[in-house]
């Protein structure tokens, strides 16, 4: 048989095949389509590898004539028992493997070739029937073949088993029996020869397995693959997987075994006649096309061939279809989109550049606004200044106004008129708005001139707040407000600047009494809260802020809508009460409702010697209460 080689694209030989390989090959490839095929090209594989061929039947033999007797009587026929022994002679001689010679269906001589064979000494082969050599699956088949010898009289049968295995191990082997029946050989008796198959069998069933998996590869596999035989100048097609019945619309039954322009003809009316032409036409070069099928819903389809070369010519053809058509589209989606990528960097590019130019601009505009930040620092330090120096020198001479205005309504410089001290005390309430105006633009120039100037230490917070408390006792008095204190038992010891936090507490409690309703209250409660900080709310019932208002109330000059239509207030105390706060590292908030009083919280922070749960009322009066 030839051999068989595969060429690559630049034609050298990438596998070279022999005859055995050939035959190998060409069952694994035409079993996805037939069965009978890989039957077939088994059997003979296993004839190609190395088993002795069945004999022909043996004719009889007839023994030569014996000599003549002395005596004058004829000569008697030959026994039938030498019929059947010259049948074992002819048939032990003409074969390598074992014979056995069996009467009445059992052994009663072996030949050569038993003890490898079968792994047993004539003296236990003797007596045995052919069913107890084989194994237990093929007992039953070599029964009915012996019963089938015995009714019909066939002079020869052949059947496959397998020996069953001696104890000393040998045996266990594939054979091929012939069972070799003489003419005039009694009922039970005949000829037996033993060929050994096993190692063909073997490499037939290693082929069924190659097979088998390639078949299921080729089932799984998505692209389409087929195979075709040259013969007599036609190429017939001998595999055509799923992958190809998916793209074609065509079953492998119906084209395994068929001409590639069956083929042609059969897809005719699905695909135009030159799209058909340049799918199925075949080359001895190999190569590869991407072909447009022009049907309904048109596909792209990309073609890879080979051929398949045999030492005698061309003997055959590879040929594989992809259906790149989602590819190709996927493909053209990927440029749209890489060429729009491209469009919007360069417009990311262009973008940069106006960035750049824009941050340029931004640079100078920062250098200029430092420049003057830093004189508008100068400004402010120098209105600070002027503030201070201002303010110092005005209290002086208001505080003396402030004294002798006193004496004067107090009658020690003699007597006065309704009139007089009518108008005196409106001096003196104006003055006292000067002094307290002086004294907010100090404390604010203070403020911003040691910001960071705060003399950490810590304090009891109950004697600070009954301090304010008494500081504004008067101004309570004068509108009959009541201001009381709550703390927790134990005391607040407070972290902080204390005279800062007095002025918060000052500031806040003058608000709270100045926008007061006559005979109001106003409530200081300091609380435990979360992180090492107490918690203060100094509530009071006055006439409260507007919503619109709450928000800006902390600004620097601000003044509510209340104090501007009194003329009342800097619009500083409030400022300065959050910077101060904000420099402890605490919080203020303000909340209100018109008509019914307002709520300043704020937190303080302590240094977490403040201890126990229960709370104490500290009236304006200084008293504690449970």
């Amino acid at each position: 048989m030839a051999a068989l080689q595969a060429a690559d694209s630049n034609g050298g030989t990438v596998l070279t095949l022999g005859a055995p390989g050939v035959l190998a090959l060409l069952a694994i490839l035409a079993a996805a389509a037939s069965g009978w095929v890989f039957l077939a090209l088994s059997r003979s594989r296993a004839l190609g590898a190395g088993a002795v061929p069945v004999p022909a039947p043996v004719p009889p033999v007839t023994p030569a004539p014996p000599a003549t007797p002395p005596a004058a009587a004829p000569p008697a026929p030959p026994p039938v028992e030498d019929v059947v022994e010259s049948a074992f002679a002819g048939a032990e001689a003409g074969l390598p493997d074992a014979v056995l010679l069996f009467r009445e269906d059992r052994v009663a001589r072996t030949g050569r070739g038993r003890q490898s064979l079968l792994g047993r000494e004539a003296e236990r082969l003797a007596g045995l029937r052919l069913a107890d050599l084989a194994s237990a699956e093929d007992v039953l088949p070599v029964a009915e073949v012996l019963n089938k010898v015995r009714d019909s009289g066939a002079a020869s049968v052949e059947i496959r088993f397998r020996l069953l295995a001696s104890r000393s191990g040998a045996g266990g082997r594939d054979v091929i029996a012939r069972i070799i029946r003489s003419d005039g050989a009694p009922g039970g008796s005949y000829v037996v020869t033993l060929t050994d198959v096993t190692v063909s069998m073997a490499q037939a069933r290693a082929a069924a397995g190659i097979a088998s998996r390639i078949d299921a590869a080729l089932k799984l596999l998505g692209d389409g693959v087929m195979v075709t035989a040259s013969e007599e100048g036609r190429e017939i097609i001998v595999l055509f997987n799923p992958g190809m019945e998916k793209l074609f619309g065509v079953s492998s039954s119906v084209v395994v075994g068929r001409s590639l322009d069956e083929l042609r003809s059969r897809l005719a009316r699905a695909f135009p006649s030159g799209a058909l032409e340049d799918l199925f036409s075949v080359a001895d070069a190999p190569g590869r096309r991407l072909i447009e099928t022009g049907a309904e819903p048109a596909r792209l389809v990309e073609k890879v061939f080979r051929s398949l070369i045999t030492s005698a010519g061309p003997g055959g053809h590879l040929l594989t279809f992809r259906d790149i058509t989602g590819e190709r589209s996927r493909e053209e989606e990927l440029r749209a989109a890489a060429q729009e990528a491209r469009g919007a960097r360069e417009g990311i590019e262009a973008l940069h550049q106006d960035l750049l130019l824009a941050n340029e601009g931004l640079e100078r505009r920062l250098a200029d606004l430092g420049r003057l930040n830093r004189e508008l620092k100068a400004v402010d330090e120098m209105k600070s200044n002027l503030l201070a120096n201002v303010s110092h020198e005005l209290q002086t001479p208001l505080v003396s106004i402030r004294g002798y205005t006193e004496m004067i309504l107090k009658g020690r410089m003699g007597p006065l008129t309704e009139d007089q001290d009518r108008g005196l005390r409106v001096a003196l309430r104006n003055i006292d708005r000067l002094i307290s105006l002086i004294d907010s633009l100090l404390t604010f120039a203070r403020a911003e001139k040691d910001t960071e100037k705060l003399r950490i230490d810590t304090f009891l917070l109950r004697p600070l707040v009954d301090e304010v408390t008494e500081l504004l006792k008067d101004r309570a008095a004068e509108k009959h407000v009541t201001v009381s204190a709550v703390f927790p038992a134990g005391d607040v010891h407070a972290k902080g600047d204390r005279d800062r936090i007095s002025q918060v507490f000052i500031n806040l409690v003058s608000n709270a009494i100045k926008y007061n309703r006559q005979g109001g209250s106003v409530i200081i409660e300091v609380t435990k809260g979360r992180r090492s900080q107490a918690r203060v709310e100094i509530r009071d019932t006055g006439v409260g802020i507007p919503r619109e208002d709450l928000d800006r109330i902390f600004d620097r000059y601000y003044r509510g809508s209340a104090e501007a239509d009194r003329g009342e207030g800097s619009g500083l105390g409030l400022s300065i009460t959050k910077d101060i706060l904000r420099l402890h590292g605490c919080m203020i908030r303000a909340d209100s409702e018109p008509g019914k009083g307002s709520v300043f919280s704020f937190t303080l922070p302590v240094d977490g010697r403040s201890k126990g749960e229960k709370h104490l009322r500290v009236p304006g009066g200084g008293r504690e209460e449970d």
